[in-house]
């Protein structure tokens, strides 16, 4: 994990070389500390909507409309850590407390 000493930009290093040559590259995550604070926030927020919707709620879509409100393009198509974030949402929601 990176953060940017004077923009505040969160970013990660992917170690195995594919964001980068000799994986030297840092990717962005979000566009500032605040912006990563309320994506782990909503993590733990939506990840029972996420995982065990009640009926007629779909917390995917929930997940993905308040996260936009944070940094719209954290989570864009295309956008280089979008993908980290599904595995990082995958990760904290799979070794939780409650056996996610």
């Amino acid at each position: 994990m990176f953060l940017h000493p004077v923009t505040g930009a969160v970013g990660m290093r992917q170690p195995d070389g594919s964001h980068g040559p000799g994986g030297d590259a840092v990717f962005p995550l979000v566009r500032d500390l605040d912006s990563f604070v309320r994506f782990l926030e909503g993590v733990r927020r939506y990840m029972g909507a996420c995982w065990d919707p009640y009926e007629g709620e779909d917390g995917v879509k929930a997940f993905l409309r308040a996260m936009a409100e944070v940094d719209a393009g954290a989570l864009a198509e295309g956008a280089p850590g979008a993908e980290v974030w599904e595995h990082l949402f995958a990760s904290i929601t799979e070794l939780g407390v409650d056996g996610y």
